[in-house]
């Protein structure tokens, strides 16, 4: 084998090293745009239940004032125990945490 056929050789071995490489460094890429598209899609789902969350949280605020507006008439008492014994059965066992007084004091209230 000649000299000048020995080093085609070595550049052609180099050159399939350096195509094998960069076609790692492809694949890489390729995997890593997956992953952060698969993220952008998740933030997306997130960002629609928050939004979600929050036209709900606004729903529920306006149906409150609309009690509010309509108890308005209540005395004090009577205004707190309308607007606490649609929670107190979610309520209770945080309340009944905090020790009988309070139990009973929001239980006089409602």
């Amino acid at each position: 084998m000649t000299y000048t056929e020995r080093e085609v050789k070595a550049r052609r071995a180099e050159v399939q090293r350096q195509e094998h490489r960069l076609q790692q460094k492809e694949e890489s890429l390729d995997k890593k745009s997956d992953n952060l598209d698969k993220k952008e899609d998740q933030i997306q789902e997130k960002l629609k239940a928050a939004e979600a969350r929050l036209t709900e949280a606004e729903q529920l605020k306006k149906s409150q004032f609309d009690m509010l507006e309509r108890i308005s008439g209540y005395t004090e008492e009577q205004a707190k125990a309308q607007i606490l014994r649609p929670s107190l059965p979610i309520m209770r066992p945080f309340i009944s945490s905090l020790g009988s007084g309070t139990t009973e004091t929001v239980a006089s209230a409602t």
